[in-house]
């Protein structure tokens, strides 16, 4: 059912597993993490899906020393946390014990 679920920008890219879907945006996109979360709530919408909001997570990752130090504005109703497991792995950014 997923299969013409798709970001807006090429830059974008979502990753799909099962009943799992992972979006990522690098912090050059011409598109941001706002925009294209609209653009999956409203594909689920029309498919007849339901986001489950409580679940979903938005984990920021950074360079240990960066130059420029971006950070971006959470999303709306979606908890941004320091460390997220995904399939098994627990993904953490720098500043995370893991």
């Amino acid at each position: 059912m997923e299969s013409d679920l798709h970001t807006i920008s090429l830059m974008n890219m979502l990753i799909k597993y099962a009943d799992d879907t992972n979006l990522l945006v690098p912090s050059d996109s011409d598109v941001g993490l706002a925009e294209d979360f609209s653009h999956v709530k409203q594909w689920a919408a029309e498919n007849r899906m339901v986001i489950n909001i409580l679940k979903t997570k938005e984990i920021v990752f950074r360079r240990p020393n960066p130059r420029l130090y971006i950070n971006p504005v959470p999303i709306s109703q979606v908890q941004q946390v320091t460390s997220a497991k995904l399939l098994g792995i627990t993904l953490c950014d720098t500043s995370a014990m893991c």
